[in-house]
């Protein structure tokens, strides 16, 4: 080595060792600086003694419209909003906001008068070198945001308790309100029937009771479906799953239906090897009686019915298919809703929108899925997927 080079190195290397280190002040500085100019949150030192503000980090201004230096002098408590602690006794609010160590959500009152939520917490003993003094620093985050997300939350679920409360009142007026008067017409209608047969009353004065029976009918079926989403809903629904023959079922559900939509109209197809099958049998019965209604209901009264049981390698399919009018796809998630009914079935068929809702819960009571697929003008196809064991069953049927 040179030796201009060792001495250039030598200059170096004593240049390095006489720089001086940062003196506690000089940290402080560059430390209150990086909070004062870059703190997202609002960071205060207090005096310990009374509190007050000796330094507001520029988050201020952000968080409140206040600049640091309007708050100095001031403590936390003078910005927190009046009908906050309105009904609290003022030592007692004081020592709740002025726990060490402790986070409090409070409300503020920025320069504007508008509401701020922060979540405060209150550090104390804080001592700095060649100051008896003792300081505080309390760290405010603006949780504004997520306070009214919850209130929003809150607004909707109590809404939501209100339908629910509402729907619930209503069912139990269906089942005991509407259910003894239309026991009543029902009972009267059969006396008015076994009459005019006796009297022999012209065949007109006949259908005018087999209408009014028909609807006094329909009021039962929907009666029975609201009462049925009722007891869902309050788990009153038994579930008893037991070894089900779903082909035999099936067939004994389309022989019900008899001459109601003309001879041989529900069409069965049988699909893969046969498998045992476990399933509440009253449960299964109403979807294969339901759907096959629906279909015939929304199908041209020429127009054939099917009905596919398809015995898959893990599961059971049933397929109800009609060549109706089809349902809007835009529709087709929320026909499973209670009460709701899309616009081509308010237009065409008569029914209340619970029946598709009761199917749902019971398929879901058998770990299953349902769901439709639909083309308007041509039909649309229930698909109904349950798996072939729940729960052992104690009695084979």
């Amino acid at each position: 080595m040179s030796v201009l080079a060792e001495k250039k190195s030598t200059k170096s290397s004593s240049s390095k060792l006489k720089k001086k280190p940062y003196s506690n002040d000089q940290l402080e500085n560059v430390f209150f600086n990086i909070l004062k100019l870059h703190a997202t949150d609002l960071i205060c030192l207090h005096r310990q003694e009374d509190r007050t503000i000796v330094f507001a980090s520029d988050s201020s201004f952000e968080m409140l419209g206040y600049k640091p230096d309007e708050l100095l002098g001031n403590e936390l408590y003078n910005y927190i909003a009046e009908e906050f602690h309105a009904d609290m006794a003022e030592e007692l609010f004081r020592k709740m906001l002025y726990r060490p160590n402790t986070e409090i959500r409070l409300m503020l009152k920025s320069k504007k008068n508008e509401v701020v939520w922060v979540s405060s917490k209150w550090i104390e003993n804080i001592e700095f070198p060649e100051s008896e003094e003792k300081f505080a620093v309390s760290v405010n985050s603006n949780v504004t945001e997520s306070v009214l997300l919850m209130e929003d939350l809150i607004r909707a679920w109590s809404k939501e308790k209100e339908v629910n409360e509402l729907r619930s009142s209503l069912f139990a007026i269906a089942s005991h309100e509407i259910k003894t008067p239309l026991a009543v017409i029902q009972m009267q209608t059969d006396i008015l029937k076994k009459w005019a047969k006796q009297d022999k009353l012209e065949k007109k004065y006949l259908d005018v009771f087999d209408k009014l029976q028909k609807q006094v009918n329909r009021l039962n079926e929907i009666i029975g479906d609201i009462v049925r989403f009722r007891q869902i809903n309050n788990g009153q629904e038994p579930f008893n799953p037991v070894q089900l023959n779903i082909v035999g079922l099936s067939k004994d559900v389309i022989e019900s239906f008899g001459e109601a939509y003309g001879k041989n109209r529900i069409k069965l197809e049988i699909k893969g090897e046969e498998k045992s099958f476990v399933g509440d049998r009253n449960m299964v019965q109403y979807m294969l009686s339901s759907l096959l209604d629906n279909a015939g209901k929304y199908s041209p009264k020429k127009e054939a019915v099917q009905l596919c049981i398809e015995f898959l390698d893990d599961e059971l399919l049933i397929q109800v298919s009609d060549l109706g009018m089809g349902i809007p796809s835009h529709e087709l998630k929320r026909i499973f809703e209670p009460f709701y009914r899309s616009e081509n079935a308010i237009m065409n068929a008569e029914g209340t929108g619970v029946a598709l809702a009761v199917i749902q819960e019971f398929v879901l009571h058998h770990k299953g899925h349902i769901y439709a697929s639909s083309v308007l003008g041509k039909g649309t196809t229930f698909h109904v997927n349950l798996p072939y064991s729940i729960d052992k069953p104690s009695i084979p049927i």
